[in-house]
Formats: C-alpha cells, structure tokens, sequence
C-alpha cells in the first residue's frame, strides 16, 4: 500500500461535533490514521461539543463550519464558495465526510480543488431520502460510496441506480477500559443488586423514540410483567429531552427511569446493566448496538432491515417499533438470566470476528490505496450543470428548511 505509507492529507467532515455513532466512528478512524502518520483535520457543520473536547485530548486538529449553513441564497453561495477556499487552503489528498449533508457539500465542491477523491459516506440510511431524492445526481459526483451494511448498499442502488460505486465497510467497534466497576455504577443509578437494568445509549431526539420505551416501561411495571425495582437507563446528549422527562415524573417513574445525559464511561456503564435496547425509527449499523454486543450483552432492538443484517446470526429480539406491546412481550422473553447470559456471550464473540477496529481500518486503507491509484476525474460539464441546479431557485426553496433543521 505505497500510496497510504506517504504522508497525507485527511480532510474529515461531520454533521455534528456532538457525539453520535457516526461520529465515533470518525473519530476511531481519524486517530488510527494520525497515528499512522497522516495529517488529519475534521471539520463539523455544528457548535463545539464533545467531539471538539475529544480531538484536543487526542490532539486531532478540528474546525467549527456552522456559519456555512445560512438562511439566505447569497450567504449560501457565500458559503459553498468559503469550502472552497477552505478545502483548497488544507490541500487534503482524500475527504471522507460522515453522514448525508456533509457527503452532499463536499459532493458539490471538491472538484474544484487539487483533492484526488472523496468518499460519499452513507451513514443515514434512508433518513434523508427526500433530500436526496432532491439531487439524485450528488452521490455520482463523489469518487465512490461507503455503505457501513449490505442493506445499506441494497437501498442506495435500488433507489439511486445500480451502477453506483458502493463499497461496504463494517463499522469497528473499540470502548475504553471502565472507569468505574459494576458496584460503583449500581450505586451511581441507585439500584438495588438485583434490579433488572435495561439501557439505551443513543442521543436523545425523535428519531431514537425514546418515548415508546417510557411508555411500555410505564404498562410493564402496572402490569407486574417487570419487578417494580427494574430501571431503564438512557445515556446520551439531550436535544430533546424535556417532554421526555416530564412524562417520567407523570407516570411517577423517576426512581424507575434515569436519564444521565452524555456518559464519558460507556464500559462502566454498561458492566452494570443486564439488557442493550435500541428503539430508533432508522439506522444504518447502530454503533450502539456494537457496544452492546461488545459488553457482552443481550439485545432488544427495532426490526429494521440494517439491524436485522447486523444481528442475524445473534440471540437477539427484534420488535416493532410502533407497538409498546411487542416491546413489553420481548422483555418478558429476555428476563430469563439463562438466556441473557447465553445471549450475551454470543454477541461478544460475533464482535470479536465481524467488527474489530483493525479490520476496518485495513478496508479503509486499501480502498485509499485503490482511489489514489486511479487517475483523478476531471471536472465534466454534466458537473457543473449540476452546480447550477444545486444553487437553482426551486431546488433551494424545496430543501432549504431540511438543511437547517437537520445541522441544529
């Protein structure tokens, strides 16, 4: 791999600098490459967060981009004409954007500097399809596709052509060492021993559907399906967590259910918790449900195509993710400590074959190596004719207010 050995440039883009599954993959990605060698910046369509807070401490290089999302025409011709300049002025080998509009931005503009290729990451599988849908021709206009799931692949091509060049890449899963034990934990949450603890970790907002789990959690104390010590554990950065909590209070949950904001102690955590939940209404390949199957635990999670790939060959329980029944029935399934433990040692040792860290960070390489090998394309009207319907009065006013509501 001559060309990887080089040093070189990485110009990394995120959605978001708070911390999500698509931007921990990020991160691991960014800090094996620096270490490799590589001079890495990221940069994040968002406010400084925690993301930020991790690359000082890893001493990764990072830039705050929030200012080229704006509410005018003439300041976003102002801000797609700023990346440019800003890619130009880094002079990166490879981008590798993470999630839709990051992918869609540096689609539009990395043509017009000296960068040799960049990678549409697909992270959001079908959670901007409207957006999509909107500029069909933005996916051909980077270098190739990475799909982190064959149902992620599945869906672009089916939906976007088959000739796409999609390539998938697990996602690698690597949680630092517990800060703290089981013990300290269970008395952080203020549960008892014995207490049946079931956890979500994901950011909380609409898409993630915290609130079904509040509910069934409500019906299944009432109905004494769950013993009444049981504890439902979110952790994960509060966009929208208000109503969530006051629903809690209402159902007189607060001893019932924690809500513990963005944890730093994933492992800690999660040694002291029985189950892994996940109840999202869209995913790619949940790094959440990773870190379940890498703490050794048991599943529950939403019958979504991209989970069910991801947990095919597990013990896991899949339910809808619109029925607070289903949910309850699959607690009563995995109450058994027989089966959690069954189950739990199964997920481990799948994580162990399918979603080392080392495994992905040789993908990613090797597919630098193949795009660095190939000549550079040159800019093609069809390009630039797709530039002028991007900044085109009609696709601007259909997706504008998207964009924006998405990057808060």
């Amino acid at each position: 791999m001559g060309n990887f050995h080089s040093k070189m440039k990485i110009l990394f883009c995120l959605d978001s600098l708070e911390l999500g599954g698509a931007e921990r993959q990020a991160l691991l990605l960014a800090e094996h490459l620096q270490s490799e060698g590589c001079d890495i910046l990221l940069w994040g369509l968002g406010k400084p967060g925690k993301v930020s807070m991790l690359c000082d401490e890893k001493k990764i290089i990072w830039e705050s981009k929030f200012s080229w999302i704006q509410k005018s025409l003439h300041k976003e011709i102002y801000g797609f004409l700023k990346m440019i300049l800003d890619i130009k002025r880094f002079s990166p080998s490879i981008i590798i954007p993470f999630c839709t509009i990051p992918s869609l931005l540096c689609a539009l503009t990395w043509r017009f500097t000296k960068t040799r290729a960049c990678i549409w990451n697909e992270r959001d599988i079908g959670l901007f399809h409207m957006l999509q849908q909107a500029y069909p021709f933005a996916f051909k206009l980077s270098t190739c596709i990475v799909a982190n799931s064959i149902e992620g692949k599945n869906f672009l091509q089916k939906n976007y052509g088959d000739d796409l060049d999609i390539r998938v890449i697990n996602n690698g899963v690597h949680i630092s060492p517990p800060g703290e034990t089981r013990k300290v934990w269970k008395e952080k949450l203020g549960a008892e021993e014995s207490a049946l603890i079931v956890c979500m970790v994901a950011n909380i907002h609409k898409r993630k559907n915290h609130q079904l789990l509040i509910e069934a959690w409500n019906e299944a104390i009432i109905s004494s399906i769950i013993p009444n010590n049981s504890m439902l554990v979110f952790a994960g950065h509060e966009f929208d967590a208000e109503h969530l909590k006051n629903k809690v209070l209402n159902y007189g949950l607060q001893n019932n259910i924690k809500f513990l904001g963005a944890v730093d102690d994933i492992a800690g955590l999660l040694s002291a918790v029985d189950i892994g939940v996940l109840s999202s209404f869209n995913e790619g390949q949940p790094n959440a449900l990773l870190e379940y199957m890498q703490a050794g635990l048991p599943i529950i999670a939403s019958d979504l195509p991209c989970i069910r790939e991801l947990l095919q060959d597990t013990d896991s329980i899949l339910f809808k993710n619109d029925s607070i029944n289903d949910f309850i029935a699959a607690i009563e399934q995995m109450s058994f400590v027989d089966r959690r433990r069954e189950a739990g040692l199964r997920n481990r040792e799948i994580c162990k074959q399918k979603y080392l860290p080392e495994q992905m960070f040789a993908e990613y390489k090797a597919l630098f190596d193949e795009l660095l090998n190939k000549k550079r394309p040159k800019l093609p009207l069809f390009f630039l004719l797709s530039i002028f319907i991007f900044f085109s009065k009609y696709y601007f006013n259909r997706i504008r207010n998207k964009v924006l509501r998405a990057t808060i």
